[in-house]
């Protein structure tokens, strides 16, 4: 039998074989080094848990990953969204957040927050609206999450645009001091 002229002279491992075995431990050293710096479980690139009403997200990045949690609040009827928070990790045991409010709401008054026995707190401005819905960035800091992780619900005030109607929203935080704490340990 005449061997093609690429493998003549060859000894050991031939022909595409001989690459797989040189490039196979390099690819696999190259998805554990990649999988080592995502600091996910498992290596995998995204993350996705679910801590009673919270749901926690993460997405790999170079240095560490990026996590938060987040709920959506969808109307009893409708089915439609009525609002959706979002909370990333910051230094010190505080927070970023975001509230995506619905449409209709009087963008001069903003909104209030309240949780557990603490009178409502100081209007926060909505500062724009978007295609899915109006935003009000927030800042907690490590009081204001250590209330949230004792309080039963967090009550988000708003005022409609059309007659004034003071608008309650209720948002239960079971699990809240789980899902922080898992965002809060994955980002650092």
């Amino acid at each position: 039998m005449t061997r093609p002229w690429h493998h003549r002279g060859r000894k050991g491992v031939q022909g595409p074989r001989r690459w797989c075995v040189l490039a196979v431990p390099a690819i696999v050293a190259t998805i554990a080094g990649h999988a080592a710096a995502t600091g996910l479980p498992g290596g995998s690139s995204a993350l996705r848990e679910t801590y009673d009403r919270w749901e926690v997200a993460c997405v790999a990045q170079e240095t560490s990953p990026r996590c938060f949690m987040m709920q959506t609040l969808l109307d009893g009827e409708s089915r439609q969204r009525l609002l959706t928070v979002e909370v990333l990790p910051a230094p010190g045991g505080t927070a970023t957040a975001t509230l995506i409010m619905p449409f209709g709401l009087d963008l001069a008054k903003g909104v209030t927050l309240s949780y557990g026995d603490d009178a409502k707190g100081p209007s926060r401005p909505i500062t724009t609206c978007l295609p899915i819905g109006c935003i009000v960035p927030l800042a907690f800091d490590a009081a204001t999450i250590a209330g949230l992780k004792k309080a039963a619900t967090l009550t988000v005030g708003a005022v409609t645009m059309d007659g004034g109607k003071a608008v309650r929203i209720p948002v239960p935080l079971k699990g809240f001091p789980a899902a922080f704490a898992r965002i809060s340990a994955m980002s650092n």
